[in-house]
């Protein structure tokens, strides 16, 4: 996500777990609506929270999903749901695994062979783990600037990939990258042979029944969309436009929260992943500081 904007509205909270009864007590509800006023007087939160609880959802909302036509946040709101996309292409990727499709240590250079030198020794755990040593989206010239707006087609936006500087070794430190998830959506359509979009459809967002989830485009009108906004000093501002093409599998999904809850439940409930893909996924595979945080980090 965008290192120097903290989005706030739009923000998106699901499956919070209480030790409370099942049924949400009235106290328990205006409890959590007190929270939320308080967070939308401090940091100016417009969104929603789902907190699911022994089979019971209770569902808040507070303030606008488009501020400039007071349009209020609702229950069935959209959101782009920005690096939580990076779960979605992270889970794709350890069922492929699992599938027999791709190995853990498979290369870069296997599936791009025209990639720098120095990429091609790159491999799926480290694109996984964020110690690969590519760049985050400042590694692109004029990214915020510029390209960061532009419609890129795929060679396109894999040339502007592979004109960026490692800033180390492959696996030899930690540095968070949305690129290194980019070039795991492609390798994920190469195995498939199908776009990603259609990938996740079929593996996911279909037998999941997430029929408001999808892939975001700023050319399709999305309904129920939320508007997306930045919290400068103590005042929101409307968030520029930014084009998704530098962005697949790492930060192009849209999402409501029933959908993130039924995402959040498939790995709660028996069945629906492989055990080898959970313990893939939640296994701790690096311990270093990323993106300013100090918890450990599975995949995605």
């Amino acid at each position: 996500m965008n290192p120097i904007a903290r989005i706030l509205i739009a923000a998106l909270l699901s499956l919070v777990s209480l030790s409370a009864n099942a049924q949400f007590k009235q106290e328990i509800k205006d409890k959590i609506h007190q929270y939320l006023l308080v967070q939308q007087k401090l940091n100016g939160f417009n969104g929603l929270v789902q907190i699911s609880n022994a089979g019971d959802t209770f569902t808040d909302t507070i303030g606008f999903a488009v501020m400039e036509y007071k349009v209020p946040v609702q229950t069935a709101s959209v959101f782009r749901i920005a690096s939580i996309t990076k779960q979605f292409t992270a889970a794709l990727t350890a069922k492929a695994i699992v599938d027999g499709k791709l190995r853990i240590n498979d290369s870069l250079g296997q599936f791009f062979p025209s990639a720098p030198p120095g990429w091609k020794a790159i491999n799926i755990h480290q694109l996984l783990t964020h110690t690969s040593g590519i760049p985050h989206n400042e590694g692109i010239k004029g990214y915020w600037q510029t390209k960061s707006l532009l419609p890129f087609t795929p060679s396109q936006a894999m040339e502007e990939i592979f004109s960026m500087t490692l800033l180390f070794k492959p696996g030899t430190g930690t540095q968070y990258s949305s690129q290194a998830y980019m070039l795991l959506a492609n390798i994920l359509e190469q195995v498939y042979k199908d776009s990603f979009q259609q990938i996740l459809s079929r593996e996911v967002f279909i037998p999941l029944k997430m029929h408001t989830s999808g892939v975001y485009s700023p050319l399709r009108i999305v309904p129920r969309m939320t508007s997306g906004y930045h919290l400068a000093g103590d005042s929101l501002m409307a968030a520029p436009y930014r084009d998704y093409s530098l962005m697949k599998g790492s930060g192009d999904l849209y999402t409501s929260a029933a959908d993130l809850q039924r995402w959040n439940n498939s790995f709660l409930a028996e069945g629906f992943w492989h055990p080898k893909v959970k313990d893939i996924l939640f296994t701790i595979q690096n311990t270093a500081p990323i993106n300013g945080h100090s918890d450990t980090y599975g995949y995605g």
